[in-house]
């Protein structure tokens, strides 16, 4: 995201192309580390000769950012970088070259300066802050389908539990041990194919699922409805690693076998994998919220899911809904929209990513987007202890446009 930010603040500044840009030097050196070069990703055109390419080093992309001017932070800037950051998630292959660009300590310690600009900036604090109960908009796409009766949570749960045991105990008879073998599945980690997920309104007063969007099929239509969540529905915050540790250490479900080929292109790890067995999870919470503390990313407060809301409340339906507000994963879902933004100046070269490992998702643009309500109307979803309310539902087009 901090990448992306300070790419824009320099087009801002300097929209003419430049081979001494900081921009260009990003594109050259990315290009450069990216495990796919010359196969999955490759640069065709004018000036895609890499030997008439100047001698462009990380130390020289870490230089250039030092001199990046950083404008005054809008929320349309930080909402743009932070679309193009949940845009670019690839969580089951090799992290692509800007992903290893940023991760080295030159340019890492050049981007501590647009970390802070960001931080100092009132449009960023609410990254910080806890779930927004009384401002929480589901999202359907409309290729997903909308139903208005479903299974009940525990139900749904129950489903989802089976299945991942299933599927470990397949995988573990089935595929090799070597986790450089190439084999893949079920990549996330939440049970995003059988639970709702919700965010909260940003600046623009649309909700934020409608921008942050990963592993999206090109959708270009949802639904929002406003859900007015009971009070007393205890949430398990997860404000950093720590504390997403923590719950996968007190309701442990392993998934080594199942997670451990595409995890292991992500993160270079070998060894055992769990997530959180969330039909467990239900038993002591009614809902997970998902956000960040602090830019530098580490920290989180392990012990708040075990602090908050001790004395136990009236709790909605026999499984606990789970209320899954993401401020960077909107959806509840670990997932991606599809390719970074890559390219240069037409008068040089394009980069062009061969996606057809990525789900089938055609190679694009990133995007912006347009909203606008179109319709309106009011439905409600019953549970077994009571009801919850969602209305205010809009059917929203997405007008687009690249960038």
């Amino acid at each position: 995201m901090l990448l992306a930010y300070a790419l824009a603040a320099e087009r801002a500044a300097r929209p003419e192309y430049d081979e001494n840009s900081f921009g260009s030097a990003v594109f050259q050196v990315a290009y450069q580390l990216d495990p796919g070069r010359g196969t999955s990703r490759v640069v065709f055109g004018p000036g895609a000769d890499e030997s008439q390419w100047p001698e462009t080093t990380v130390g020289d992309v870490a230089r250039r950012l030092s001199n990046v001017p950083l404008p005054e932070v809008t929320a349309l800037d930080l909402r743009s970088a932070l679309v193009a950051a949940v845009d670019a998630a690839r969580y089951w292959q090799d992290p692509e070259g800007e992903d290893i660009l940023v991760a080295t300590t030159a340019v890492r310690q050049s981007l501590r300066r647009v970390a802070g600009h960001i931080a100092r900036s009132a449009h960023a604090q609410w990254w910080g802050t806890g779930v927004a109960r009384d401002d929480q908009w589901a999202v359907v796409w409309d290729s997903e389908g909308e139903t208005t009766v479903q299974p009940s949570v525990e139900e749904r749960l129950r489903a989802w539990h089976a299945r991942v045991v299933e599927h470990e105990a397949r995988a573990e008879r089935d595929r090799p041990t070597d986790p450089t073998s190439n084999w893949s599945g079920e990549w996330w980690s939440p049970p995003l194919t059988h639970l709702s997920a919700s965010s909260r309104t940003l600046a623009d007063g649309n909700p934020a699922g409608l921008w942050f969007v990963e592993d999206s099929m090109g959708w270009e239509r949802a639904f929002t409805r406003r859900v007015h969540v009971p009070p007393g529905i205890e949430v398990c915050e997860i404000d950093g690693a720590d504390a997403w540790a923590d719950l996968c250490r007190r309701f442990p479900l392993e998934v080594t076998a199942e997670k451990r080929h595409d995890w292991y292109r992500t993160t270079g790890r070998d060894g055992r994998w769990v997530i959180p067995d969330w039909q467990a999870v239900a038993s002591e919470y009614g809902g997970s919220a998902s956000h960040r503390r602090r830019l530098s990313g580490r920290g989180g407060n392990r012990d708040r899911c075990r602090r908050r809301h001790r004395e136990r409340h009236r709790r909605m339906g026999a499984g606990r809904n789970l209320l899954a507000h993401r401020h960077s994963r909107p959806r509840g879902q670990l997932g991606r929209l599809g390719p970074r933004r890559s390219g240069v100046d037409p008068r040089t070269a394009h980069a062009v990513e061969d996606r057809q490992n990525r789900r089938g998702v055609a190679c694009e643009p990133s995007r912006a987007s347009q909203t606008r309500a179109c319709q309106r109307s009011t439905s409600h979803i019953s549970t077994s202890s009571g009801r919850v309310v969602i209305n205010d539902a809009h059917v929203v087009s997405r007008s687009t446009y690249r960038w």
